[in-house]
């Protein structure tokens, strides 16, 4: 505790809502903006092909600093977002 007027401190249990409501809605974004773009545009495979890459590049580094994953946990998160991806790309 600080006798500071100032300063404002806040509970550990709504400290972790606030994260989990972030990383909620990061992954979200990290899932959907890829799917939705090999969805909805009319584009080359060599375009959607770039995506996947791009997409499976960021994903890791995106997902490491949230949940700190151990490492084959990491590499189990991204093959099955690779298989999401994939097999979206398969479908069109």
């Amino acid at each position: 505790m600080t006798d500071d007027s100032n300063v404002h401190l806040y509970s550990r249990s709504k400290i972790n809502i606030v994260v989990q409501t972030t990383v909620t809605i990061v992954a979200t974004i990290i899932f959907m903006v890829p799917l939705s773009i090999l969805s909805l545009l009319k584009i080359s495979a060599s375009q959607r092909l770039g995506l996947i890459m791009v997409s499976v590049v960021l994903f890791p580094l995106v997902i490491r600093p949230f949940s700190r994953p151990q490492p084959h946990e990491l590499l189990a998160m991204t093959v099955v977002y690779v298989a999401v991806l994939v097999g979206n790309l398969q479908q069109n």
